[in-house]
């Protein structure tokens, strides 16, 4: 049986992600409110759902699980996208809000097909097949994420759990569209930004201190306290490094 101190904040939680999208929806009802919000979405609200509605699922558990293998040589794929993000919002983001608005244009698919001006058709089946295949995985990995969690929390079998997870996602995104999207990723997005640092104290403060947790991990491998990538040294540590960086530091 489920504990109610974990089952009521997540009923809760559940059942507030769908009342923002009802509330969303009154400013959904024009083609431009639903899929960009009416473009009145401000920068913290845009930022928290452009990094969390991307990497939610894979941080908190898949990237979890990669420092927990790698230690310190993880925190590379974390510098990484956070370059990415920042060159993301430096060189791309105002330029393409900005010129999105003159064209009018209210997807990535209209954007590219008002500013090419040509082959606007190739370029809609194009966009159509990529958001299918690759959308289509996305997607799925992160129901499966969020089944697992539900399924650990309620108890319940993972199919159900994933049901349950596709319904509310899917009640609150087609009622309130982007802005209900965007504000339900922010709210999300504090929620893990002050329970991740507050799990963090509460656990190292558990297992006996910064020092204390140093030493286990150095008992069980003695890479998972330092940033080596595996005992790497010299120009081979500097070239895994950069391609670390490069290869993580792709603009979301």
């Amino acid at each position: 049986m489920t504990s109610l101190a974990i089952l009521i904040p997540v009923i809760v939680y559940l059942i507030a992600m769908m009342v923002i999208g009802a509330v969303c929806a009154k400013a959904s009802t024009t083609v431009e409110g639903f899929y960009l919000g009416g473009r009145t979405l401000g920068g913290w609200v845009t930022a928290f759902s452009y990094a969390f509605s991307g990497m939610s699922a894979w941080v908190l558990i898949g990237y979890v699980g990669t420092v927990y293998t790698l230690g310190p040589s993880s925190f590379y794929i974390l510098i990484g996208f956070n370059i990415g993000f920042i060159m993301g919002y430096m060189i791309f983001a105002k330029r393409l809000r900005n010129y999105s608005a003159t064209l009018g244009s209210v997807t990535y698919t209209d954007f590219f097909v008002r500013r090419v001006r040509t082959c606007g058709n190739i370029i809609r089946i194009m966009s159509g097949i990529s958001i299918v295949v690759f959308m289509a995985a996305y997607v799925a990995s992160q129901l499966s994420a969020a089944g697992k969690t539900v399924s650990t929390v309620f108890n319940i079998s993972p199919t159900l759990a994933v049901l349950i997870t596709a319904v509310v996602v899917t009640i609150y995104c087609v009622a309130g569209g982007f802005m209900a999207v965007s504000i339900t990723d922010f709210v999300q997005g504090l929620i893990i930004v002050v329970g991740v640092i507050i799990m963090a104290f509460v656990m190292v403060n558990m297992a006996g201190g910064p020092s204390a947790v140093a030493s286990a991990a150095a008992a069980i491998d003695v890479n998972l306290v330092n940033a080596s990538l595996g005992g790497k040294s010299g120009m081979v540590l500097v070239g895994a490094i950069v391609g670390n960086l490069l290869n993580n530091g792709r603009i979301g």
